[in-house]
């Protein structure tokens, strides 16, 4: 059973990294109400974007502040896309967005007919300039001669099409169902449509809006969830340290060390939405460690004692951790921490005692000591991966502390390891 001291490790170092994901510069490009486009830095911070665009042309240069007045659209470079709202052709929007000023809305389906999210609510304009408002089931329409009607079944706006999916007629909508419901409009409406299987900008660098096709699918929508899967191979360095030794462990020695290769599966998995720099990361090793040692023990007088211990161990080594990422240079640099579960397939030890009195040498076998089938403890690592041609690969360093290792309830054993890993994920 995991302790409460790591999982309270977890949520300290998850708070402390969702904060840190949350803001700071990205690169991104916006348009200017006088159509200008401009690359540069965007800061993303938790929910100021729908209100301010923190711009700034490089990194020593002065942060300029844009209203939605001020700006057409700006995006973060395969990122969110936000859109002002008076680039929008509707008649008063402000009475049915909750803001008593023009705000920038989270572009997800762009075209005749396009998708949009503020805060927590969706909203829908048509090509008869109406806005269509869903918020946790509730449907509100603004007509583009100003009249509101509110009802519970979104199809009720959408009827000048019949071949709309009967997910229409649910109350409860999902994001992935809205994206399918304005899909599917656009084409009953003959509308192109392509829904991109990469987010891509909406702005390209010849300082025009793409046209492209009419319908566009912004991917960090459609798939909340990334997640990206390979191998590490590589070596650990690890260490028994012996504590609080008994008379009876006279046997054991202070301290032992192992160096053993290691292969594993790797799984990263990120939520861009809500937290695009941190991801989840579990891995599953395959670790054989191997230690010995010889005591030996003057009796005073009574002879003298011969101690070999040998340790053989079979282990799968299962990391749970959470990674704040950064993106540095050509690569990512990934500081990395949580908890660690070692679970034995075989664990072996041997005890060979041989008591030499009076040059008659006795000779006994035993277990050396018991060994806890399932341990656990806490992780810390740094990692620097980056793209290559066909996948990404980088070089990881963990550092992994598991407390008592031994299954004997007067013996106190620390294991603890350093590894050193080459990651080859997909790209």
């Amino acid at each position: 059973m995991i302790k409460k001291s790591y999982l309270l490790l977890i949520v300290i170092i998850f708070n402390t990294a969702s904060l840190l994901a949350q803001t700071g510069f990205r690169k991104g490009i916006i348009i200017t109400s006088k159509n200008e486009v401009i690359r540069g830095l965007i800061y993303k911070s938790d929910g100021s974007n729908y209100e301010t665009c923190q711009f700034k042309e490089a990194p020593n240069a002065n942060v300029v502040s844009y209203s939605p007045n001020d700006l057409k659209l700006f995006q973060f470079i395969d990122g969110i896309p936000y859109r002002s709202i008076n680039s929008i052709k509707i008649k008063d929007p402000l009475k049915i967005v909750d803001s008593d000023v023009p705000v920038f809305l989270e572009l997800i389906v762009d075209g005749s007919s396009s998708l949009y999210r503020y805060k927590k609510a969706y909203y829908i304009t048509k090509s008869d300039s109406s806005l269509i408002k869903y918020d946790n089931g509730n449907v509100t329409a603004l007509s583009n001669n100003g009249d509101v009607q509110k009802t519970k079944i979104l199809s009720y706006f959408l009827n000048d099409c019949d071949k709309l999916p009967a997910l229409s007629d649910k109350k409860n909508l999902s994001e992935k169902d809205l994206i399918s419901i304005i899909e599917q409009y656009n084409k009953c409406q003959d509308v192109a449509t392509n829904a991109f299987s990469d987010s891509k900008p909406v702005i390209n660098t010849k300082s025009k809006i793409s046209k492209g096709p009419t319908t566009k699918t912004f991917s960090d929508y459609k798939s909340i969830k990334k997640i990206d899967f390979g191998i590490s191979m590589g070596y650990t360095n690890s260490r028994m340290s012996v504590k609080n030794k008994l008379d009876k462990y006279r046997y054991l020695d202070k301290s032992y060390n192992s160096i053993d290769p290691k292969v594993g599966l790797v799984f990263n998995i990120t939520f861009p939405r809500f937290m695009e720099n941190i991801s989840f990361s579990t891995e599953l090793n395959f670790v054989k460690s191997w230690y010995s040692s010889l005591v030996v023990i003057d009796n005073l007088g009574s002879g003298t004692s011969y101690y070999d211990t040998f340790i053989d161990l079979t282990y799968l080594e299962i990391p749970l951790s959470l990674k704040y990422l950064k993106p540095i240079l050509k690569g990512t640099l990934e500081i990395q921490g949580g908890i660690n579960i070692d679970s034995y397939i075989n664990a072996e030890t041997k005890l060979i005692a041989e008591e030499v009195v009076d040059n008659v040498v006795t000779t006994s076998e035993s277990d050396a000591l018991a060994v806890k089938s399932k341990q656990s403890g806490y992780l810390v690592g740094i990692n620097y991966r980056m793209p290559l041609k066909y996948f990404k690969a980088g070089l990881g360093i963990r550092y992994i502390y598991n407390k008592n290792f031994s299954g004997d309830e007067d013996l106190f054993v620390n294991n603890d390891r350093i590894s050193v890993s080459l990651i080859i994920t997909k790209k």
